[in-house]
């Protein structure tokens, strides 16, 4: 790690994608999705006077955002959705997104 003059230490400690069952960091192929996780002292640590939703959005030291994304093998994370907005059906996760962009992208419907 580089520090330069001005800047004492990186504010950024880690931003990762893990699985939300199991905390394991998903697999970087592009397509497998987890949750988005940060942590460092740009990271809020916890909300004013709400104990419960501080205790479910940080775990293990991370702090879970509830965005979801896919890690790429270069560590690049892409933001597919948020977690709140998934649509469960027939046992699939369907990203609200996709379902959005299929509808923008199909030929009967207009802008």
């Amino acid at each position: 790690m580089q520090v330069r003059q001005g800047v004492a230490y990186p504010v950024q400690e880690g931003l990762s994608v893990l699985n939300a069952t199991t905390g394991e960091v998903v697999a970087n192929d592009g397509q497998t999705m987890g949750e988005i996780v940060m942590r460092g002292n740009i990271v809020m640590k916890g909300y004013l006077k709400n104990q419960e939703a501080t205790q479910e959005s940080f775990k293990n030291g991370w702090f879970w955002t509830g965005d979801l994304g896919v890690l790429y093998p270069d560590r690049y994370i892409e933001l597919k959705d948020r977690s709140k907005d998934l649509i469960i059906s027939g046992g699939e996760n369907i990203s609200s997104v996709e379902v959005e962009r299929a509808i923008y992208n199909h030929p009967a419907v207009g802008e």
